[in-house]
């Protein structure tokens, strides 16, 4: 199954016809290669992407000539959801390693929502699931730790990586420098290293390779990190319920 499919069935059910009106919506797939650029703030957006392979991230370059990465897309991760409201890209988008994106222009994309509230709806509470995961991640860094905040950013790859694979395993490919985990956290590298070390020391994780490493006690890193699954909670009834709801008033006021 595509991934992006697999993702949204995270939300609601979707229909054969849906799903193919979905995967119609993308014309065609581009690989990058680590470090290259997909887009650039503030530059002129007619598309938005899904991640099929590799890994991703947005980010800003700060007045200090700094770099602030705001979030990281894993494969069937939703790139450039912003695009739907503004004409100008509002981050800039890379590879962290060597990856894959899905490329669908937005224009058929608004017509395909108008026509379906089934699928806009399903649009729209990823959207709504998209900033709930930013919140919790700039609470997240504004209020724990080096220790807490590196246990979280772990936490968070391996749940969203069994959005996708619910049996996906403890082992992690993690092909990211300790730099560009720094830039995720608002750490130093040197930071970073330390504070794997301690993780390390603690069996909370072990190193399988320089790109690879296995969580021994998911648990208690999910603890240490005060980390919310919001995937693992979603209410798939409630949303059916309501929406059916919402379709069903439609309904009575067209008639």
């Amino acid at each position: 199954m595509h991934p992006f499919i697999r993702k949204i069935s995270n939300f609601a059910d979707i229909n054969a016809d849906e799903a193919n009106m979905l995967l119609a919506l993308f014309h065609y797939e581009k690989s990058y290669d680590d470090g290259e650029a997909v887009f650039a703030n503030g530059t002129d957006q007619s598309t938005f992407f899904v991640v099929l392979e590799g890994w991703f991230y947005s980010y800003v370059i700060l007045p200090d000539g700094s770099r602030q990465v705001h979030d990281v897309y894993h494969a069937g991760d939703v790139i450039g959801l912003d695009h739907m409201s503004w004409a100008v890209s509002t981050t800039s988008v890379a590879a962290a390693s060597n990856g894959r994106l899905a490329v669908a222009p937005l224009l058929p994309a608004r017509r395909m929502l108008l026509r379906n509230p089934h699928l806009s709806a399903i649009f729209y509470s990823l959207h709504m699931l998209t900033n709930v995961q930013l919140l919790d991640r700039i609470t997240a860094v504004a209020r724990l730790g080096a220790y807490e905040s590196l246990a979280y950013f772990l936490s968070d790859a391996i749940a969203r990586r069994r959005v996708l694979e619910a049996d996906f395993p403890s082992e992690l490919y993690l092909p990211l420098s300790q730099k560009f985990i720094a830039d995720c956290l608002g750490l130093s590298a040197v930071h970073v290293s330390r504070q794997f070390n301690k993780l390390i020391e603690n069996k909370l994780l072990r190193r399988l390779s320089r790109s690879s490493i296995q969580i021994l006690d998911e648990d208690r890193l999910r603890k240490i990190a005060d980390y919310n699954d919001r995937y693992a909670n979603l209410d798939r009834q409630r949303f059916e319920r309501e929406l059916s709801r919402a379709l069903d008033g439609q309904t009575m006021s067209a008639e």
